[in-house]
């Protein structure tokens, strides 16, 4: 046997004669105590085995700690990818339902894009048939449709009136159906709310960037009011009828808000009734990129400018004051660009593989009126860059990193975008908040 090439391990601990081993591939995490971490320091073994160790090697053999002399463990990685890229258990989908927005965010993506285009009821309904000819041609066991825009609760009808067909659709077929919206939270209302989840609706997220000040400063309406108190009173509102997640950004200006923030949603008592909260750092713009000088001003990668220290003590102040917030080193891969049959749909009816990508004609895969996606798709789904990166123990974790984020640092969507130093500097202290939580 040989320890898994993917198998990264942190020493002394839970306690000083124990090691914590963690496998990038399988997500294991298991603790090792001292004898057995001399076993597999002098991995691969012929001899001088006894019984009792080689029943606690094919123990960590089943949780990919360990793996078979024989196995070639670069082709383990390509088949899983490819289950992952063929795989028809699940089609997820994002449906743009208009382009504008009610809010004037300083940092938003969507910029150079942003207009009054409503998905109208007749892109609705070709909309519903082209899902419908997907799941006729995957037969998944489930549907997930996330509703994104602009501020898709500007468009109401639209939502209601695809959530209405699907759910029919889906039920007819044996499938399970699922939608959620991605908000602002401006017009997250309790009875639009109750209504949707009777259509399948299970969850919704919804962005607090800090506190009162620090929040309106990033996230004003479109006038300039502040968004921050309509926010949470909506939240509150809803909260006890579908899961409200939080997500925030931060950088400089407002990191030293957001412990502030998780203090305020305390007093709602909310830390009971919310589902994920998570803050990560502002990413960059397309039009940024494509502006003079810009493409040396994007900094938005993990592993730079102090931001994994950052998101690590975000982190732990998150679980320090009772939220549920993912931990560990769980596998984050972009499912739109990793799997063949997911796609983002925008008011318009063209299809898209990355929501940052929205607006953009030069990205586009396809349209709901044609049944044939075009060659940019093909290039999406042949682009396998974690080739370039297998010697890395982590690359199931990332797969070469985020496509959006490469294109905006080199040019590139087929470069890496690499976090391993991410990964090196916060990742120990990350699988040990995890096996924390676990333990609990």
């Amino acid at each position: 046997m040989k320890l898994s090439r993917f198998t990264v391990s942190v020493p002394h601990y839970p306690t000083p004669k124990e090691t914590l081993f963690f496998n990038a591939l399988t997500q294991s995490l298991v603790v090792v105590e001292e004898g057995l971490q001399k076993v597999l320091e002098r991995l691969p073994l012929a001899e001088d085995i006894d019984q009792k160790t080689s029943e606690y090697l094919r123990a960590l053999e089943e949780c990919g700690t360990v793996v078979g002399d024989e196995v070639d463990e670069d082709k383990v990685l390509r088949h899983w990818f490819d289950q992952l890229k063929y795989d028809t258990s699940t089609l997820e989908v994002v449906v743009l339902t208009t382009y504008d927005c009610n809010f004037r965010c300083s940092y938003c993506v969507e910029e150079g894009v942003k207009g009054k285009i409503y998905m109208t009821p007749e892109v609705c309904r070709q909309t519903v048939e082209w899902l419908e000819g997907r799941l006729e041609e995957m037969n998944p066991k489930r549907l997930r449709v996330n509703f994104y825009g602009g501020e898709p609760l500007l468009n109401t009808p639209a939502i209601k009136t695809i959530s209405k067909h699907l759910s029919t659709i889906t039920e007819n077929r044996g499938i399970v159906f699922e939608s959620s919206i991605i908000t602002n939270g401006a017009l997250l209302k309790r009875e639009l709310v109750k209504e949707l989840v009777g259509y399948g609706l299970k969850g919704v997220k919804v962005t607090l960037d800090g506190d009162r000040e620090a929040h309106n400063r990033k996230r004003p309406f479109r006038g300039g009011r502040g968004s921050f108190d309509i926010i949470l009173r909506n939240i509150c509102e809803v909260a006890d009828t579908v899961k409200v997640n939080i997500g925030g950004n931060f950088d400089q200006e407002n990191i030293e808000s957001i412990p502030r923030l998780l203090d305020h949603l305390k007093d709602q008592h909310l830390e009971e009734k919310l589902g994920i909260v998570e803050f990560k750092p502002i990413m960059g713009r397309l039009d940024d990129l494509r502006s003079p000088g810009g493409q040396n001003r994007l900094c938005q990668s993990f592993s730079e400018g102090g931001l994994a220290e950052e998101y690590l003590w975000l982190k732990k102040e998150t679980v320090k004051k009772g939220f549920n917030t993912p931990t560990g080193l769980g596998i984050s891969l972009c499912n739109l660009t990793g799997n063949n049959y997911s796609a983002v749909i925008d008011p318009e009816g063209k299809i898209y593989k990355c929501p940052a990508l929205v607006g953009y004609d030069e990205f586009v895969v396809g349209d709901i009126s044609q049944d044939e996606l075009n060659y940019r798709h093909t290039e999406f789904m042949t682009m396998d860059v974690w080739e370039k990166c297998q010697d890395c123990p982590y690359v199931p974790i990332c797969a070469g990193g985020c496509r959006f984020l490469a294109y905006l640092q080199t040019g590139r969507f087929d470069e890496i975008a690499c976090e391993k130093r991410f990964f090196e500097q916060v990742g120990a202290e990350l699988l040990k908040l995890d096996y924390e939580k676990e333990s609990e």
